[in-house]
């Protein structure tokens, strides 16, 4: 090769890499020749296609249910290791989880602390009788027949 000829190579790479580009192309069709016998007048054997419809839904499926089961196993294993540690960080030793109080079945109502009403029954904040929803709408009747 002349000195001429390598300096201007040289001086650009895109050229390069584009003469790269095509001798993979090239050899990869003579191995795709090689490889199934082709002729003119027909193929021996069908080259292989990796990335076939039916080939990368079934690798996708399998990466995803893989990658599922990884993330599961390692959420629970987690969550195992860390509860005891964050109630007891939390001061929740002895709550019940997932345990549910009783709710009031009168709408408005709530649940008081008995201790809580004792100590500030004597104040200007008693607690005072919540009244039940037949007497809630019989108040409201009364007030707009007013």
């Amino acid at each position: 090769m002349s000195k001429a000829r390598a300096v201007a190579l040289e001086d650009q790479p895109p050229v390069v890499l584009t003469l790269l580009a095509v001798v993979l192309v090239v050899n990869m069709f003579l191995f795709a020749v090689a490889y199934s016998s082709a002729s003119f007048h027909g193929v021996e054997r069908a080259v292989p296609d990796p990335f076939a419809p039916s080939k990368i839904s079934m690798q996708f499926d399998n990466g995803i249910s893989i990658i599922a089961d990884n993330l599961r196993w390692s959420t629970s294993t987690a969550v195992a290791i860390m509860q005891p540690k964050i109630v007891a960080f939390l001061g929740l030793e002895g709550y019940q989880f997932g345990a549910t109080a009783p709710h009031p079945a009168v709408l408005g109502a709530s649940i008081v602390n008995p201790d809580y009403a004792d100590s500030v029954s004597g104040s200007s904040l008693a607690v005072q009788a919540i009244p039940t929803l037949n007497e809630f709408s019989a108040q409201m009747g009364s007030l707009f027949a007013q």
